[in-house]
């Protein structure tokens, strides 16, 4: 009970969600958190966080501790290159002021020190941009701004950059005045409109794997906020995880797999109100929706630079019963972000094809990216009817009986997920 108060006190300063997180790793936190405190008992600590906003503070910033590097997922970034290079400095010539860049929640400062690196390799004039960075971490914010890295903060093949803009120290690596001199960095809560340091609209904004951490209501705002925020031509950059949250009306996405890259619809829709209890059916699974969206993004190729124009998504109307390889078709979609068109199709495709297996899977997969557990639950149980072998939805229902507490459900559903994998292996030899 004394957790579920903390809890809800975290809710309503930062907006968020337990859910996201689990109750179980956000009582670690707040046990380690009380336990340097030095106060008698959960009462008095719960007392100090209502009455203390340096305590608040204390437990917010065990709470949001996030790892992160430099160039993380490196598709986000050749867009923004790409953006910059075809289009912004194409198109406006300065003829619009500067190019103005958002990066929330920018953790320790590697996505937009990412950024500004790429801008110095483009031979960007420093009157020519402005890059803000949000934090709701004092403590990250002071990490950022000292330009100091460890071995950590450098992931992947491609470190020429490193080698370019930063001086080794003994095991930490200096980041080079020019670009820590190109980032203006604040502490502030997207959530909070009345102390948000900064105002739109920006040109560029990344807003990775924040979305994540709310509940659907405050997934809603946040969303009518970045929207009111972007340039009319900007674009948004999200995390994989949260795709499912900008198909709403609000954005569109850009035709870059991998990059999760959006801009402003055309027809600007108002969110949809839902009820309070439609909201509690729709809280997110969180992986189901990471393995939905980029389970064929790890294969792809590297994404090579071309004209930023090649990105626009055409406007096509859904197609029609006699176009074929609907169901790769409607798989393309999900791996673009389109999640909203694709579920129509397989919902149209099941019409005409009701004993299909595979597209009542595909369903599941879609519903559970949207948030819609209960209704993904019955599509994969669909498609165990249909096919008792079917793997993947044996490992989803498996999957949601062991979060529901059935323990035993799950072990069941996992055994008969194996069987179903063996059978398979022996059948191709």
């Amino acid at each position: 009970m004394q957790y579920s108060i903390i809890e809800n006190l975290l809710k309503e300063k930062i907006g968020l969600d337990p859910a996201s997180i689990g109750s179980s790793s956000i009582t670690r936190v707040i046990r380690r958190r009380f336990a340097e405190s030095g106060h008698g008992d959960l009462d008095k600590y719960i007392e100090a966080l209502m009455s203390s906003e340096q305590e608040m503070k204390a437990l917010i910033e065990a709470i949001v501790v996030s790892e992160t590097w430099f160039f993380r997922d490196s598709r986000p970034f050749m867009l923004f290159n790409d953006y910059v290079k075809e289009y912004w400095l194409s198109q406006n010539k300065g003829s619009r002021g500067a190019l103005r860049i958002l990066s929330i929640p920018c953790s320790t400062g590697e996505e937009p020190y990412s950024l500004a690196m790429i801008l110095c390799d483009l031979n960007y004039s420093s009157n020519c941009y402005q890059i803000d960075a949000v934090d709701i971490s004092s403590a990250a914010i002071a990490h950022a701004r000292r330009c100091v890295y460890r071995e950590n903060s450098f992931r992947g093949d491609e470190m020429d950059f490193r080698y370019r803009y930063f001086v080794k120290e003994n095991k930490d690596y200096k980041l080079d005045s020019r670009i820590c001199n190109m980032v203006n960095f604040y502490q502030g809560n997207l959530l909070d409109s009345k102390s948000f340091p900064v105002r739109g609209p920006y040109h560029v904004i990344f807003c990775r794997n924040l979305l994540i951490y709310f509940d659907r209501s405050d997934q809603e705002r946040a969303i009518a906020i970045l929207h009111k925020m972007l340039a009319s031509d900007g674009i948004l950059f999200i995390g994989h995880a949260e795709a499912n949250q900008v198909l709403n009306g609000w954005f569109s996405p850009l035709k870059s797999r991998g990059a999760f890259a959006y801009r402003k619809s055309v027809k600007e829709n108002p969110l949809p109100k839902k009820s309070p209890e439609e909201k509690n059916k729709s809280r997110r699974n969180h992986n189901g929706n990471a393995r939905a969206l980029s389970a064929a993004t790890h294969a792809l190729p590297a994404l090579k630079h071309r004209p930023f124009g090649a990105y626009i998504m055409e406007q096509k109307p859904l197609f029609t019963a006699d176009i074929s390889g609907q169901l790769e078709y409607i798989r393309r979609l999900a791996d673009e972000g389109r999640l909203s068109e694709a579920s129509l199709l397989c919902e149209q495709y099941l019409m005409d094809h009701p004993n299909c297996a595979t597209a009542y899977y595909l369903l599941g997969v879609l519903y559970d990216a949207a948030g819609d557990i209960n209704r993904a639950a019955d599509m994969f149980r669909k498609a165990i009817y249909l096919d008792p072998d079917h793997h993947e939805a044996l490992i989803h229902l498996s999957l949601y009986a062991e979060r529901s507490g059935n323990k035993s459900a799950s072990k069941n559903l996992k055994r008969r997920a194996q069987r179903a994998a063996e059978r398979h292996k022996s059948s191709i030899k």
